[in-house]
Parts: structure tokens; C-alpha cells; sequence
């Protein structure tokens, strides 16, 4: 990261620690950066407790105006524990969240339940859930709250490899 070069005149030990605490303040900085301005994503476990998990993405508003978030709750039993990534993507206004299995491949696991929505509350203007290679029907999932929440209907089939959610926000002219 950093590079200095040290002259007789200067106290070696002391600048050494200087620079080590200047190198350790710019990993940190790097290391703590969750928030993003158009592209962040996280890879998680998705493991078959049957406990609700939940995973978080945030992107910074290039404006200030706080945090655009997508959240994807999730309970799973079946199978075994799965590597699963969670993407929050923005160009030009518009807003894609997606939740998949990290190498793209079927999940083997059974969903009893997901919600998945975006902060502040916007309506989706896109949602696939994909199965198989498949689309699922309209009638597989719900979108509740004015069309900010996507939820499982009564006909999900509690299977799917993936699930993709749009939305058009007006975030940065809050």
C-alpha cells in the first residue's frame, strides 16, 4: 500500500510505526466498507435449520439521501447447507436484487418460507423466481404492501434456485 524510504535523519522505529498505523487505518477503511454506490454483494450460507435468516445489502446514495437497502428473509429445511449470494445492482435509477445459489446451480433445499424487499419501501416493478431453468407462475408468490413485499403464496411449491426483484426509485430525490 504504502511506500517510504526512510533517511538517517528520521527515527527509523518511529516511522516505521507511523506507516504501520497509517496502512492499518487504509485496510480498515476497505475492510469496513459495506456500503457501496452501484454494485455490493454477499455470498452466505443457506443452511436447512429451519431457522429464519435474513441477509442485508446496502448501497450509498451518490446524493447523500441514506442508504438504498435489499433485504431477503429466508426459512430452508432439507438437504444440506448451500453457498447462496444475495446482489444489490443500481444503474440509472433502477434497482436489481438478486438471491441465488452462489455457483448459478438447482438448490435441494425446501423453502418454508422467503420475503424479500427493498428499503425504503419501493414497489417491484420486476420479480422472477426461477426454478429448474424454469419461470414460476405469477401465482407462486405475493406482493403485499402496495407491491414492496414479495412473499410465497399458497401455491409456492416451496422450491427455487433463485429470485430476482426490480424496482424503479425515486431514492435520490427524496
Amino acid at each position: 500500500f504504502f511506500s517510504l524510504k526512510l533517511t538517517p535523519a528520521i527515527n527509523a522505529p518511529e516511522m516505521r510505526c507511523v506507516v504501520l498505523a497509517l496502512q492499518l487505518l487504509a485496510l480498515a477503511a476497505l475492510a469496513a466498507g459495506k456500503y457501496h454506490t452501484d454494485f455490493a454483494e454477499e455470498v452466505f450460507e443457506a443452511k436447512p435449520s429451519g431457522t429464519p435468516s435474513e441477509v442485508v445489502l446496502h448501497l450509498e446514495s451518490p446524493d447523500d439521501h441514506g442508504p438504498f437497502s435489499c433485504v431477503f428473509s429466508f426459512t430452508t429445511v432439507g438437504g444440506t447447507n448451500e453457498k447462496w449470494k444475495l446482489t444489490l445492482e443500481h444503474k440509472d435509477g433502477h434497482y436489481d436484487c438478486t438471491a441465488a445459489r452462489a455457483d448459478g446451480g438447482r438448490s435441494y433445499l425446501f423453502f418454508q418460507r422467503f420475503f424479500m424487499h427493498f428499503f425504503p419501501k419501493e414497489p417491484m416493478t420486476g420479480v422472477e423466481i426461477m426454478k429448474n431453468g424454469k419461470l414460476l407462475p405469477e401465482t407462486a408468490y405475493v406482493l403485499e404492501k402496495n407491491g414492496a413485499l414479495l412473499q410465497p403464496s399458497a401455491t409456492f411449491g416451496n422450491e427455487l434456485d433463485s429470485i430476482k426483484v426490480s424496482t424503479t426509485s425515486n431514492h435520490a430525490e427524496l
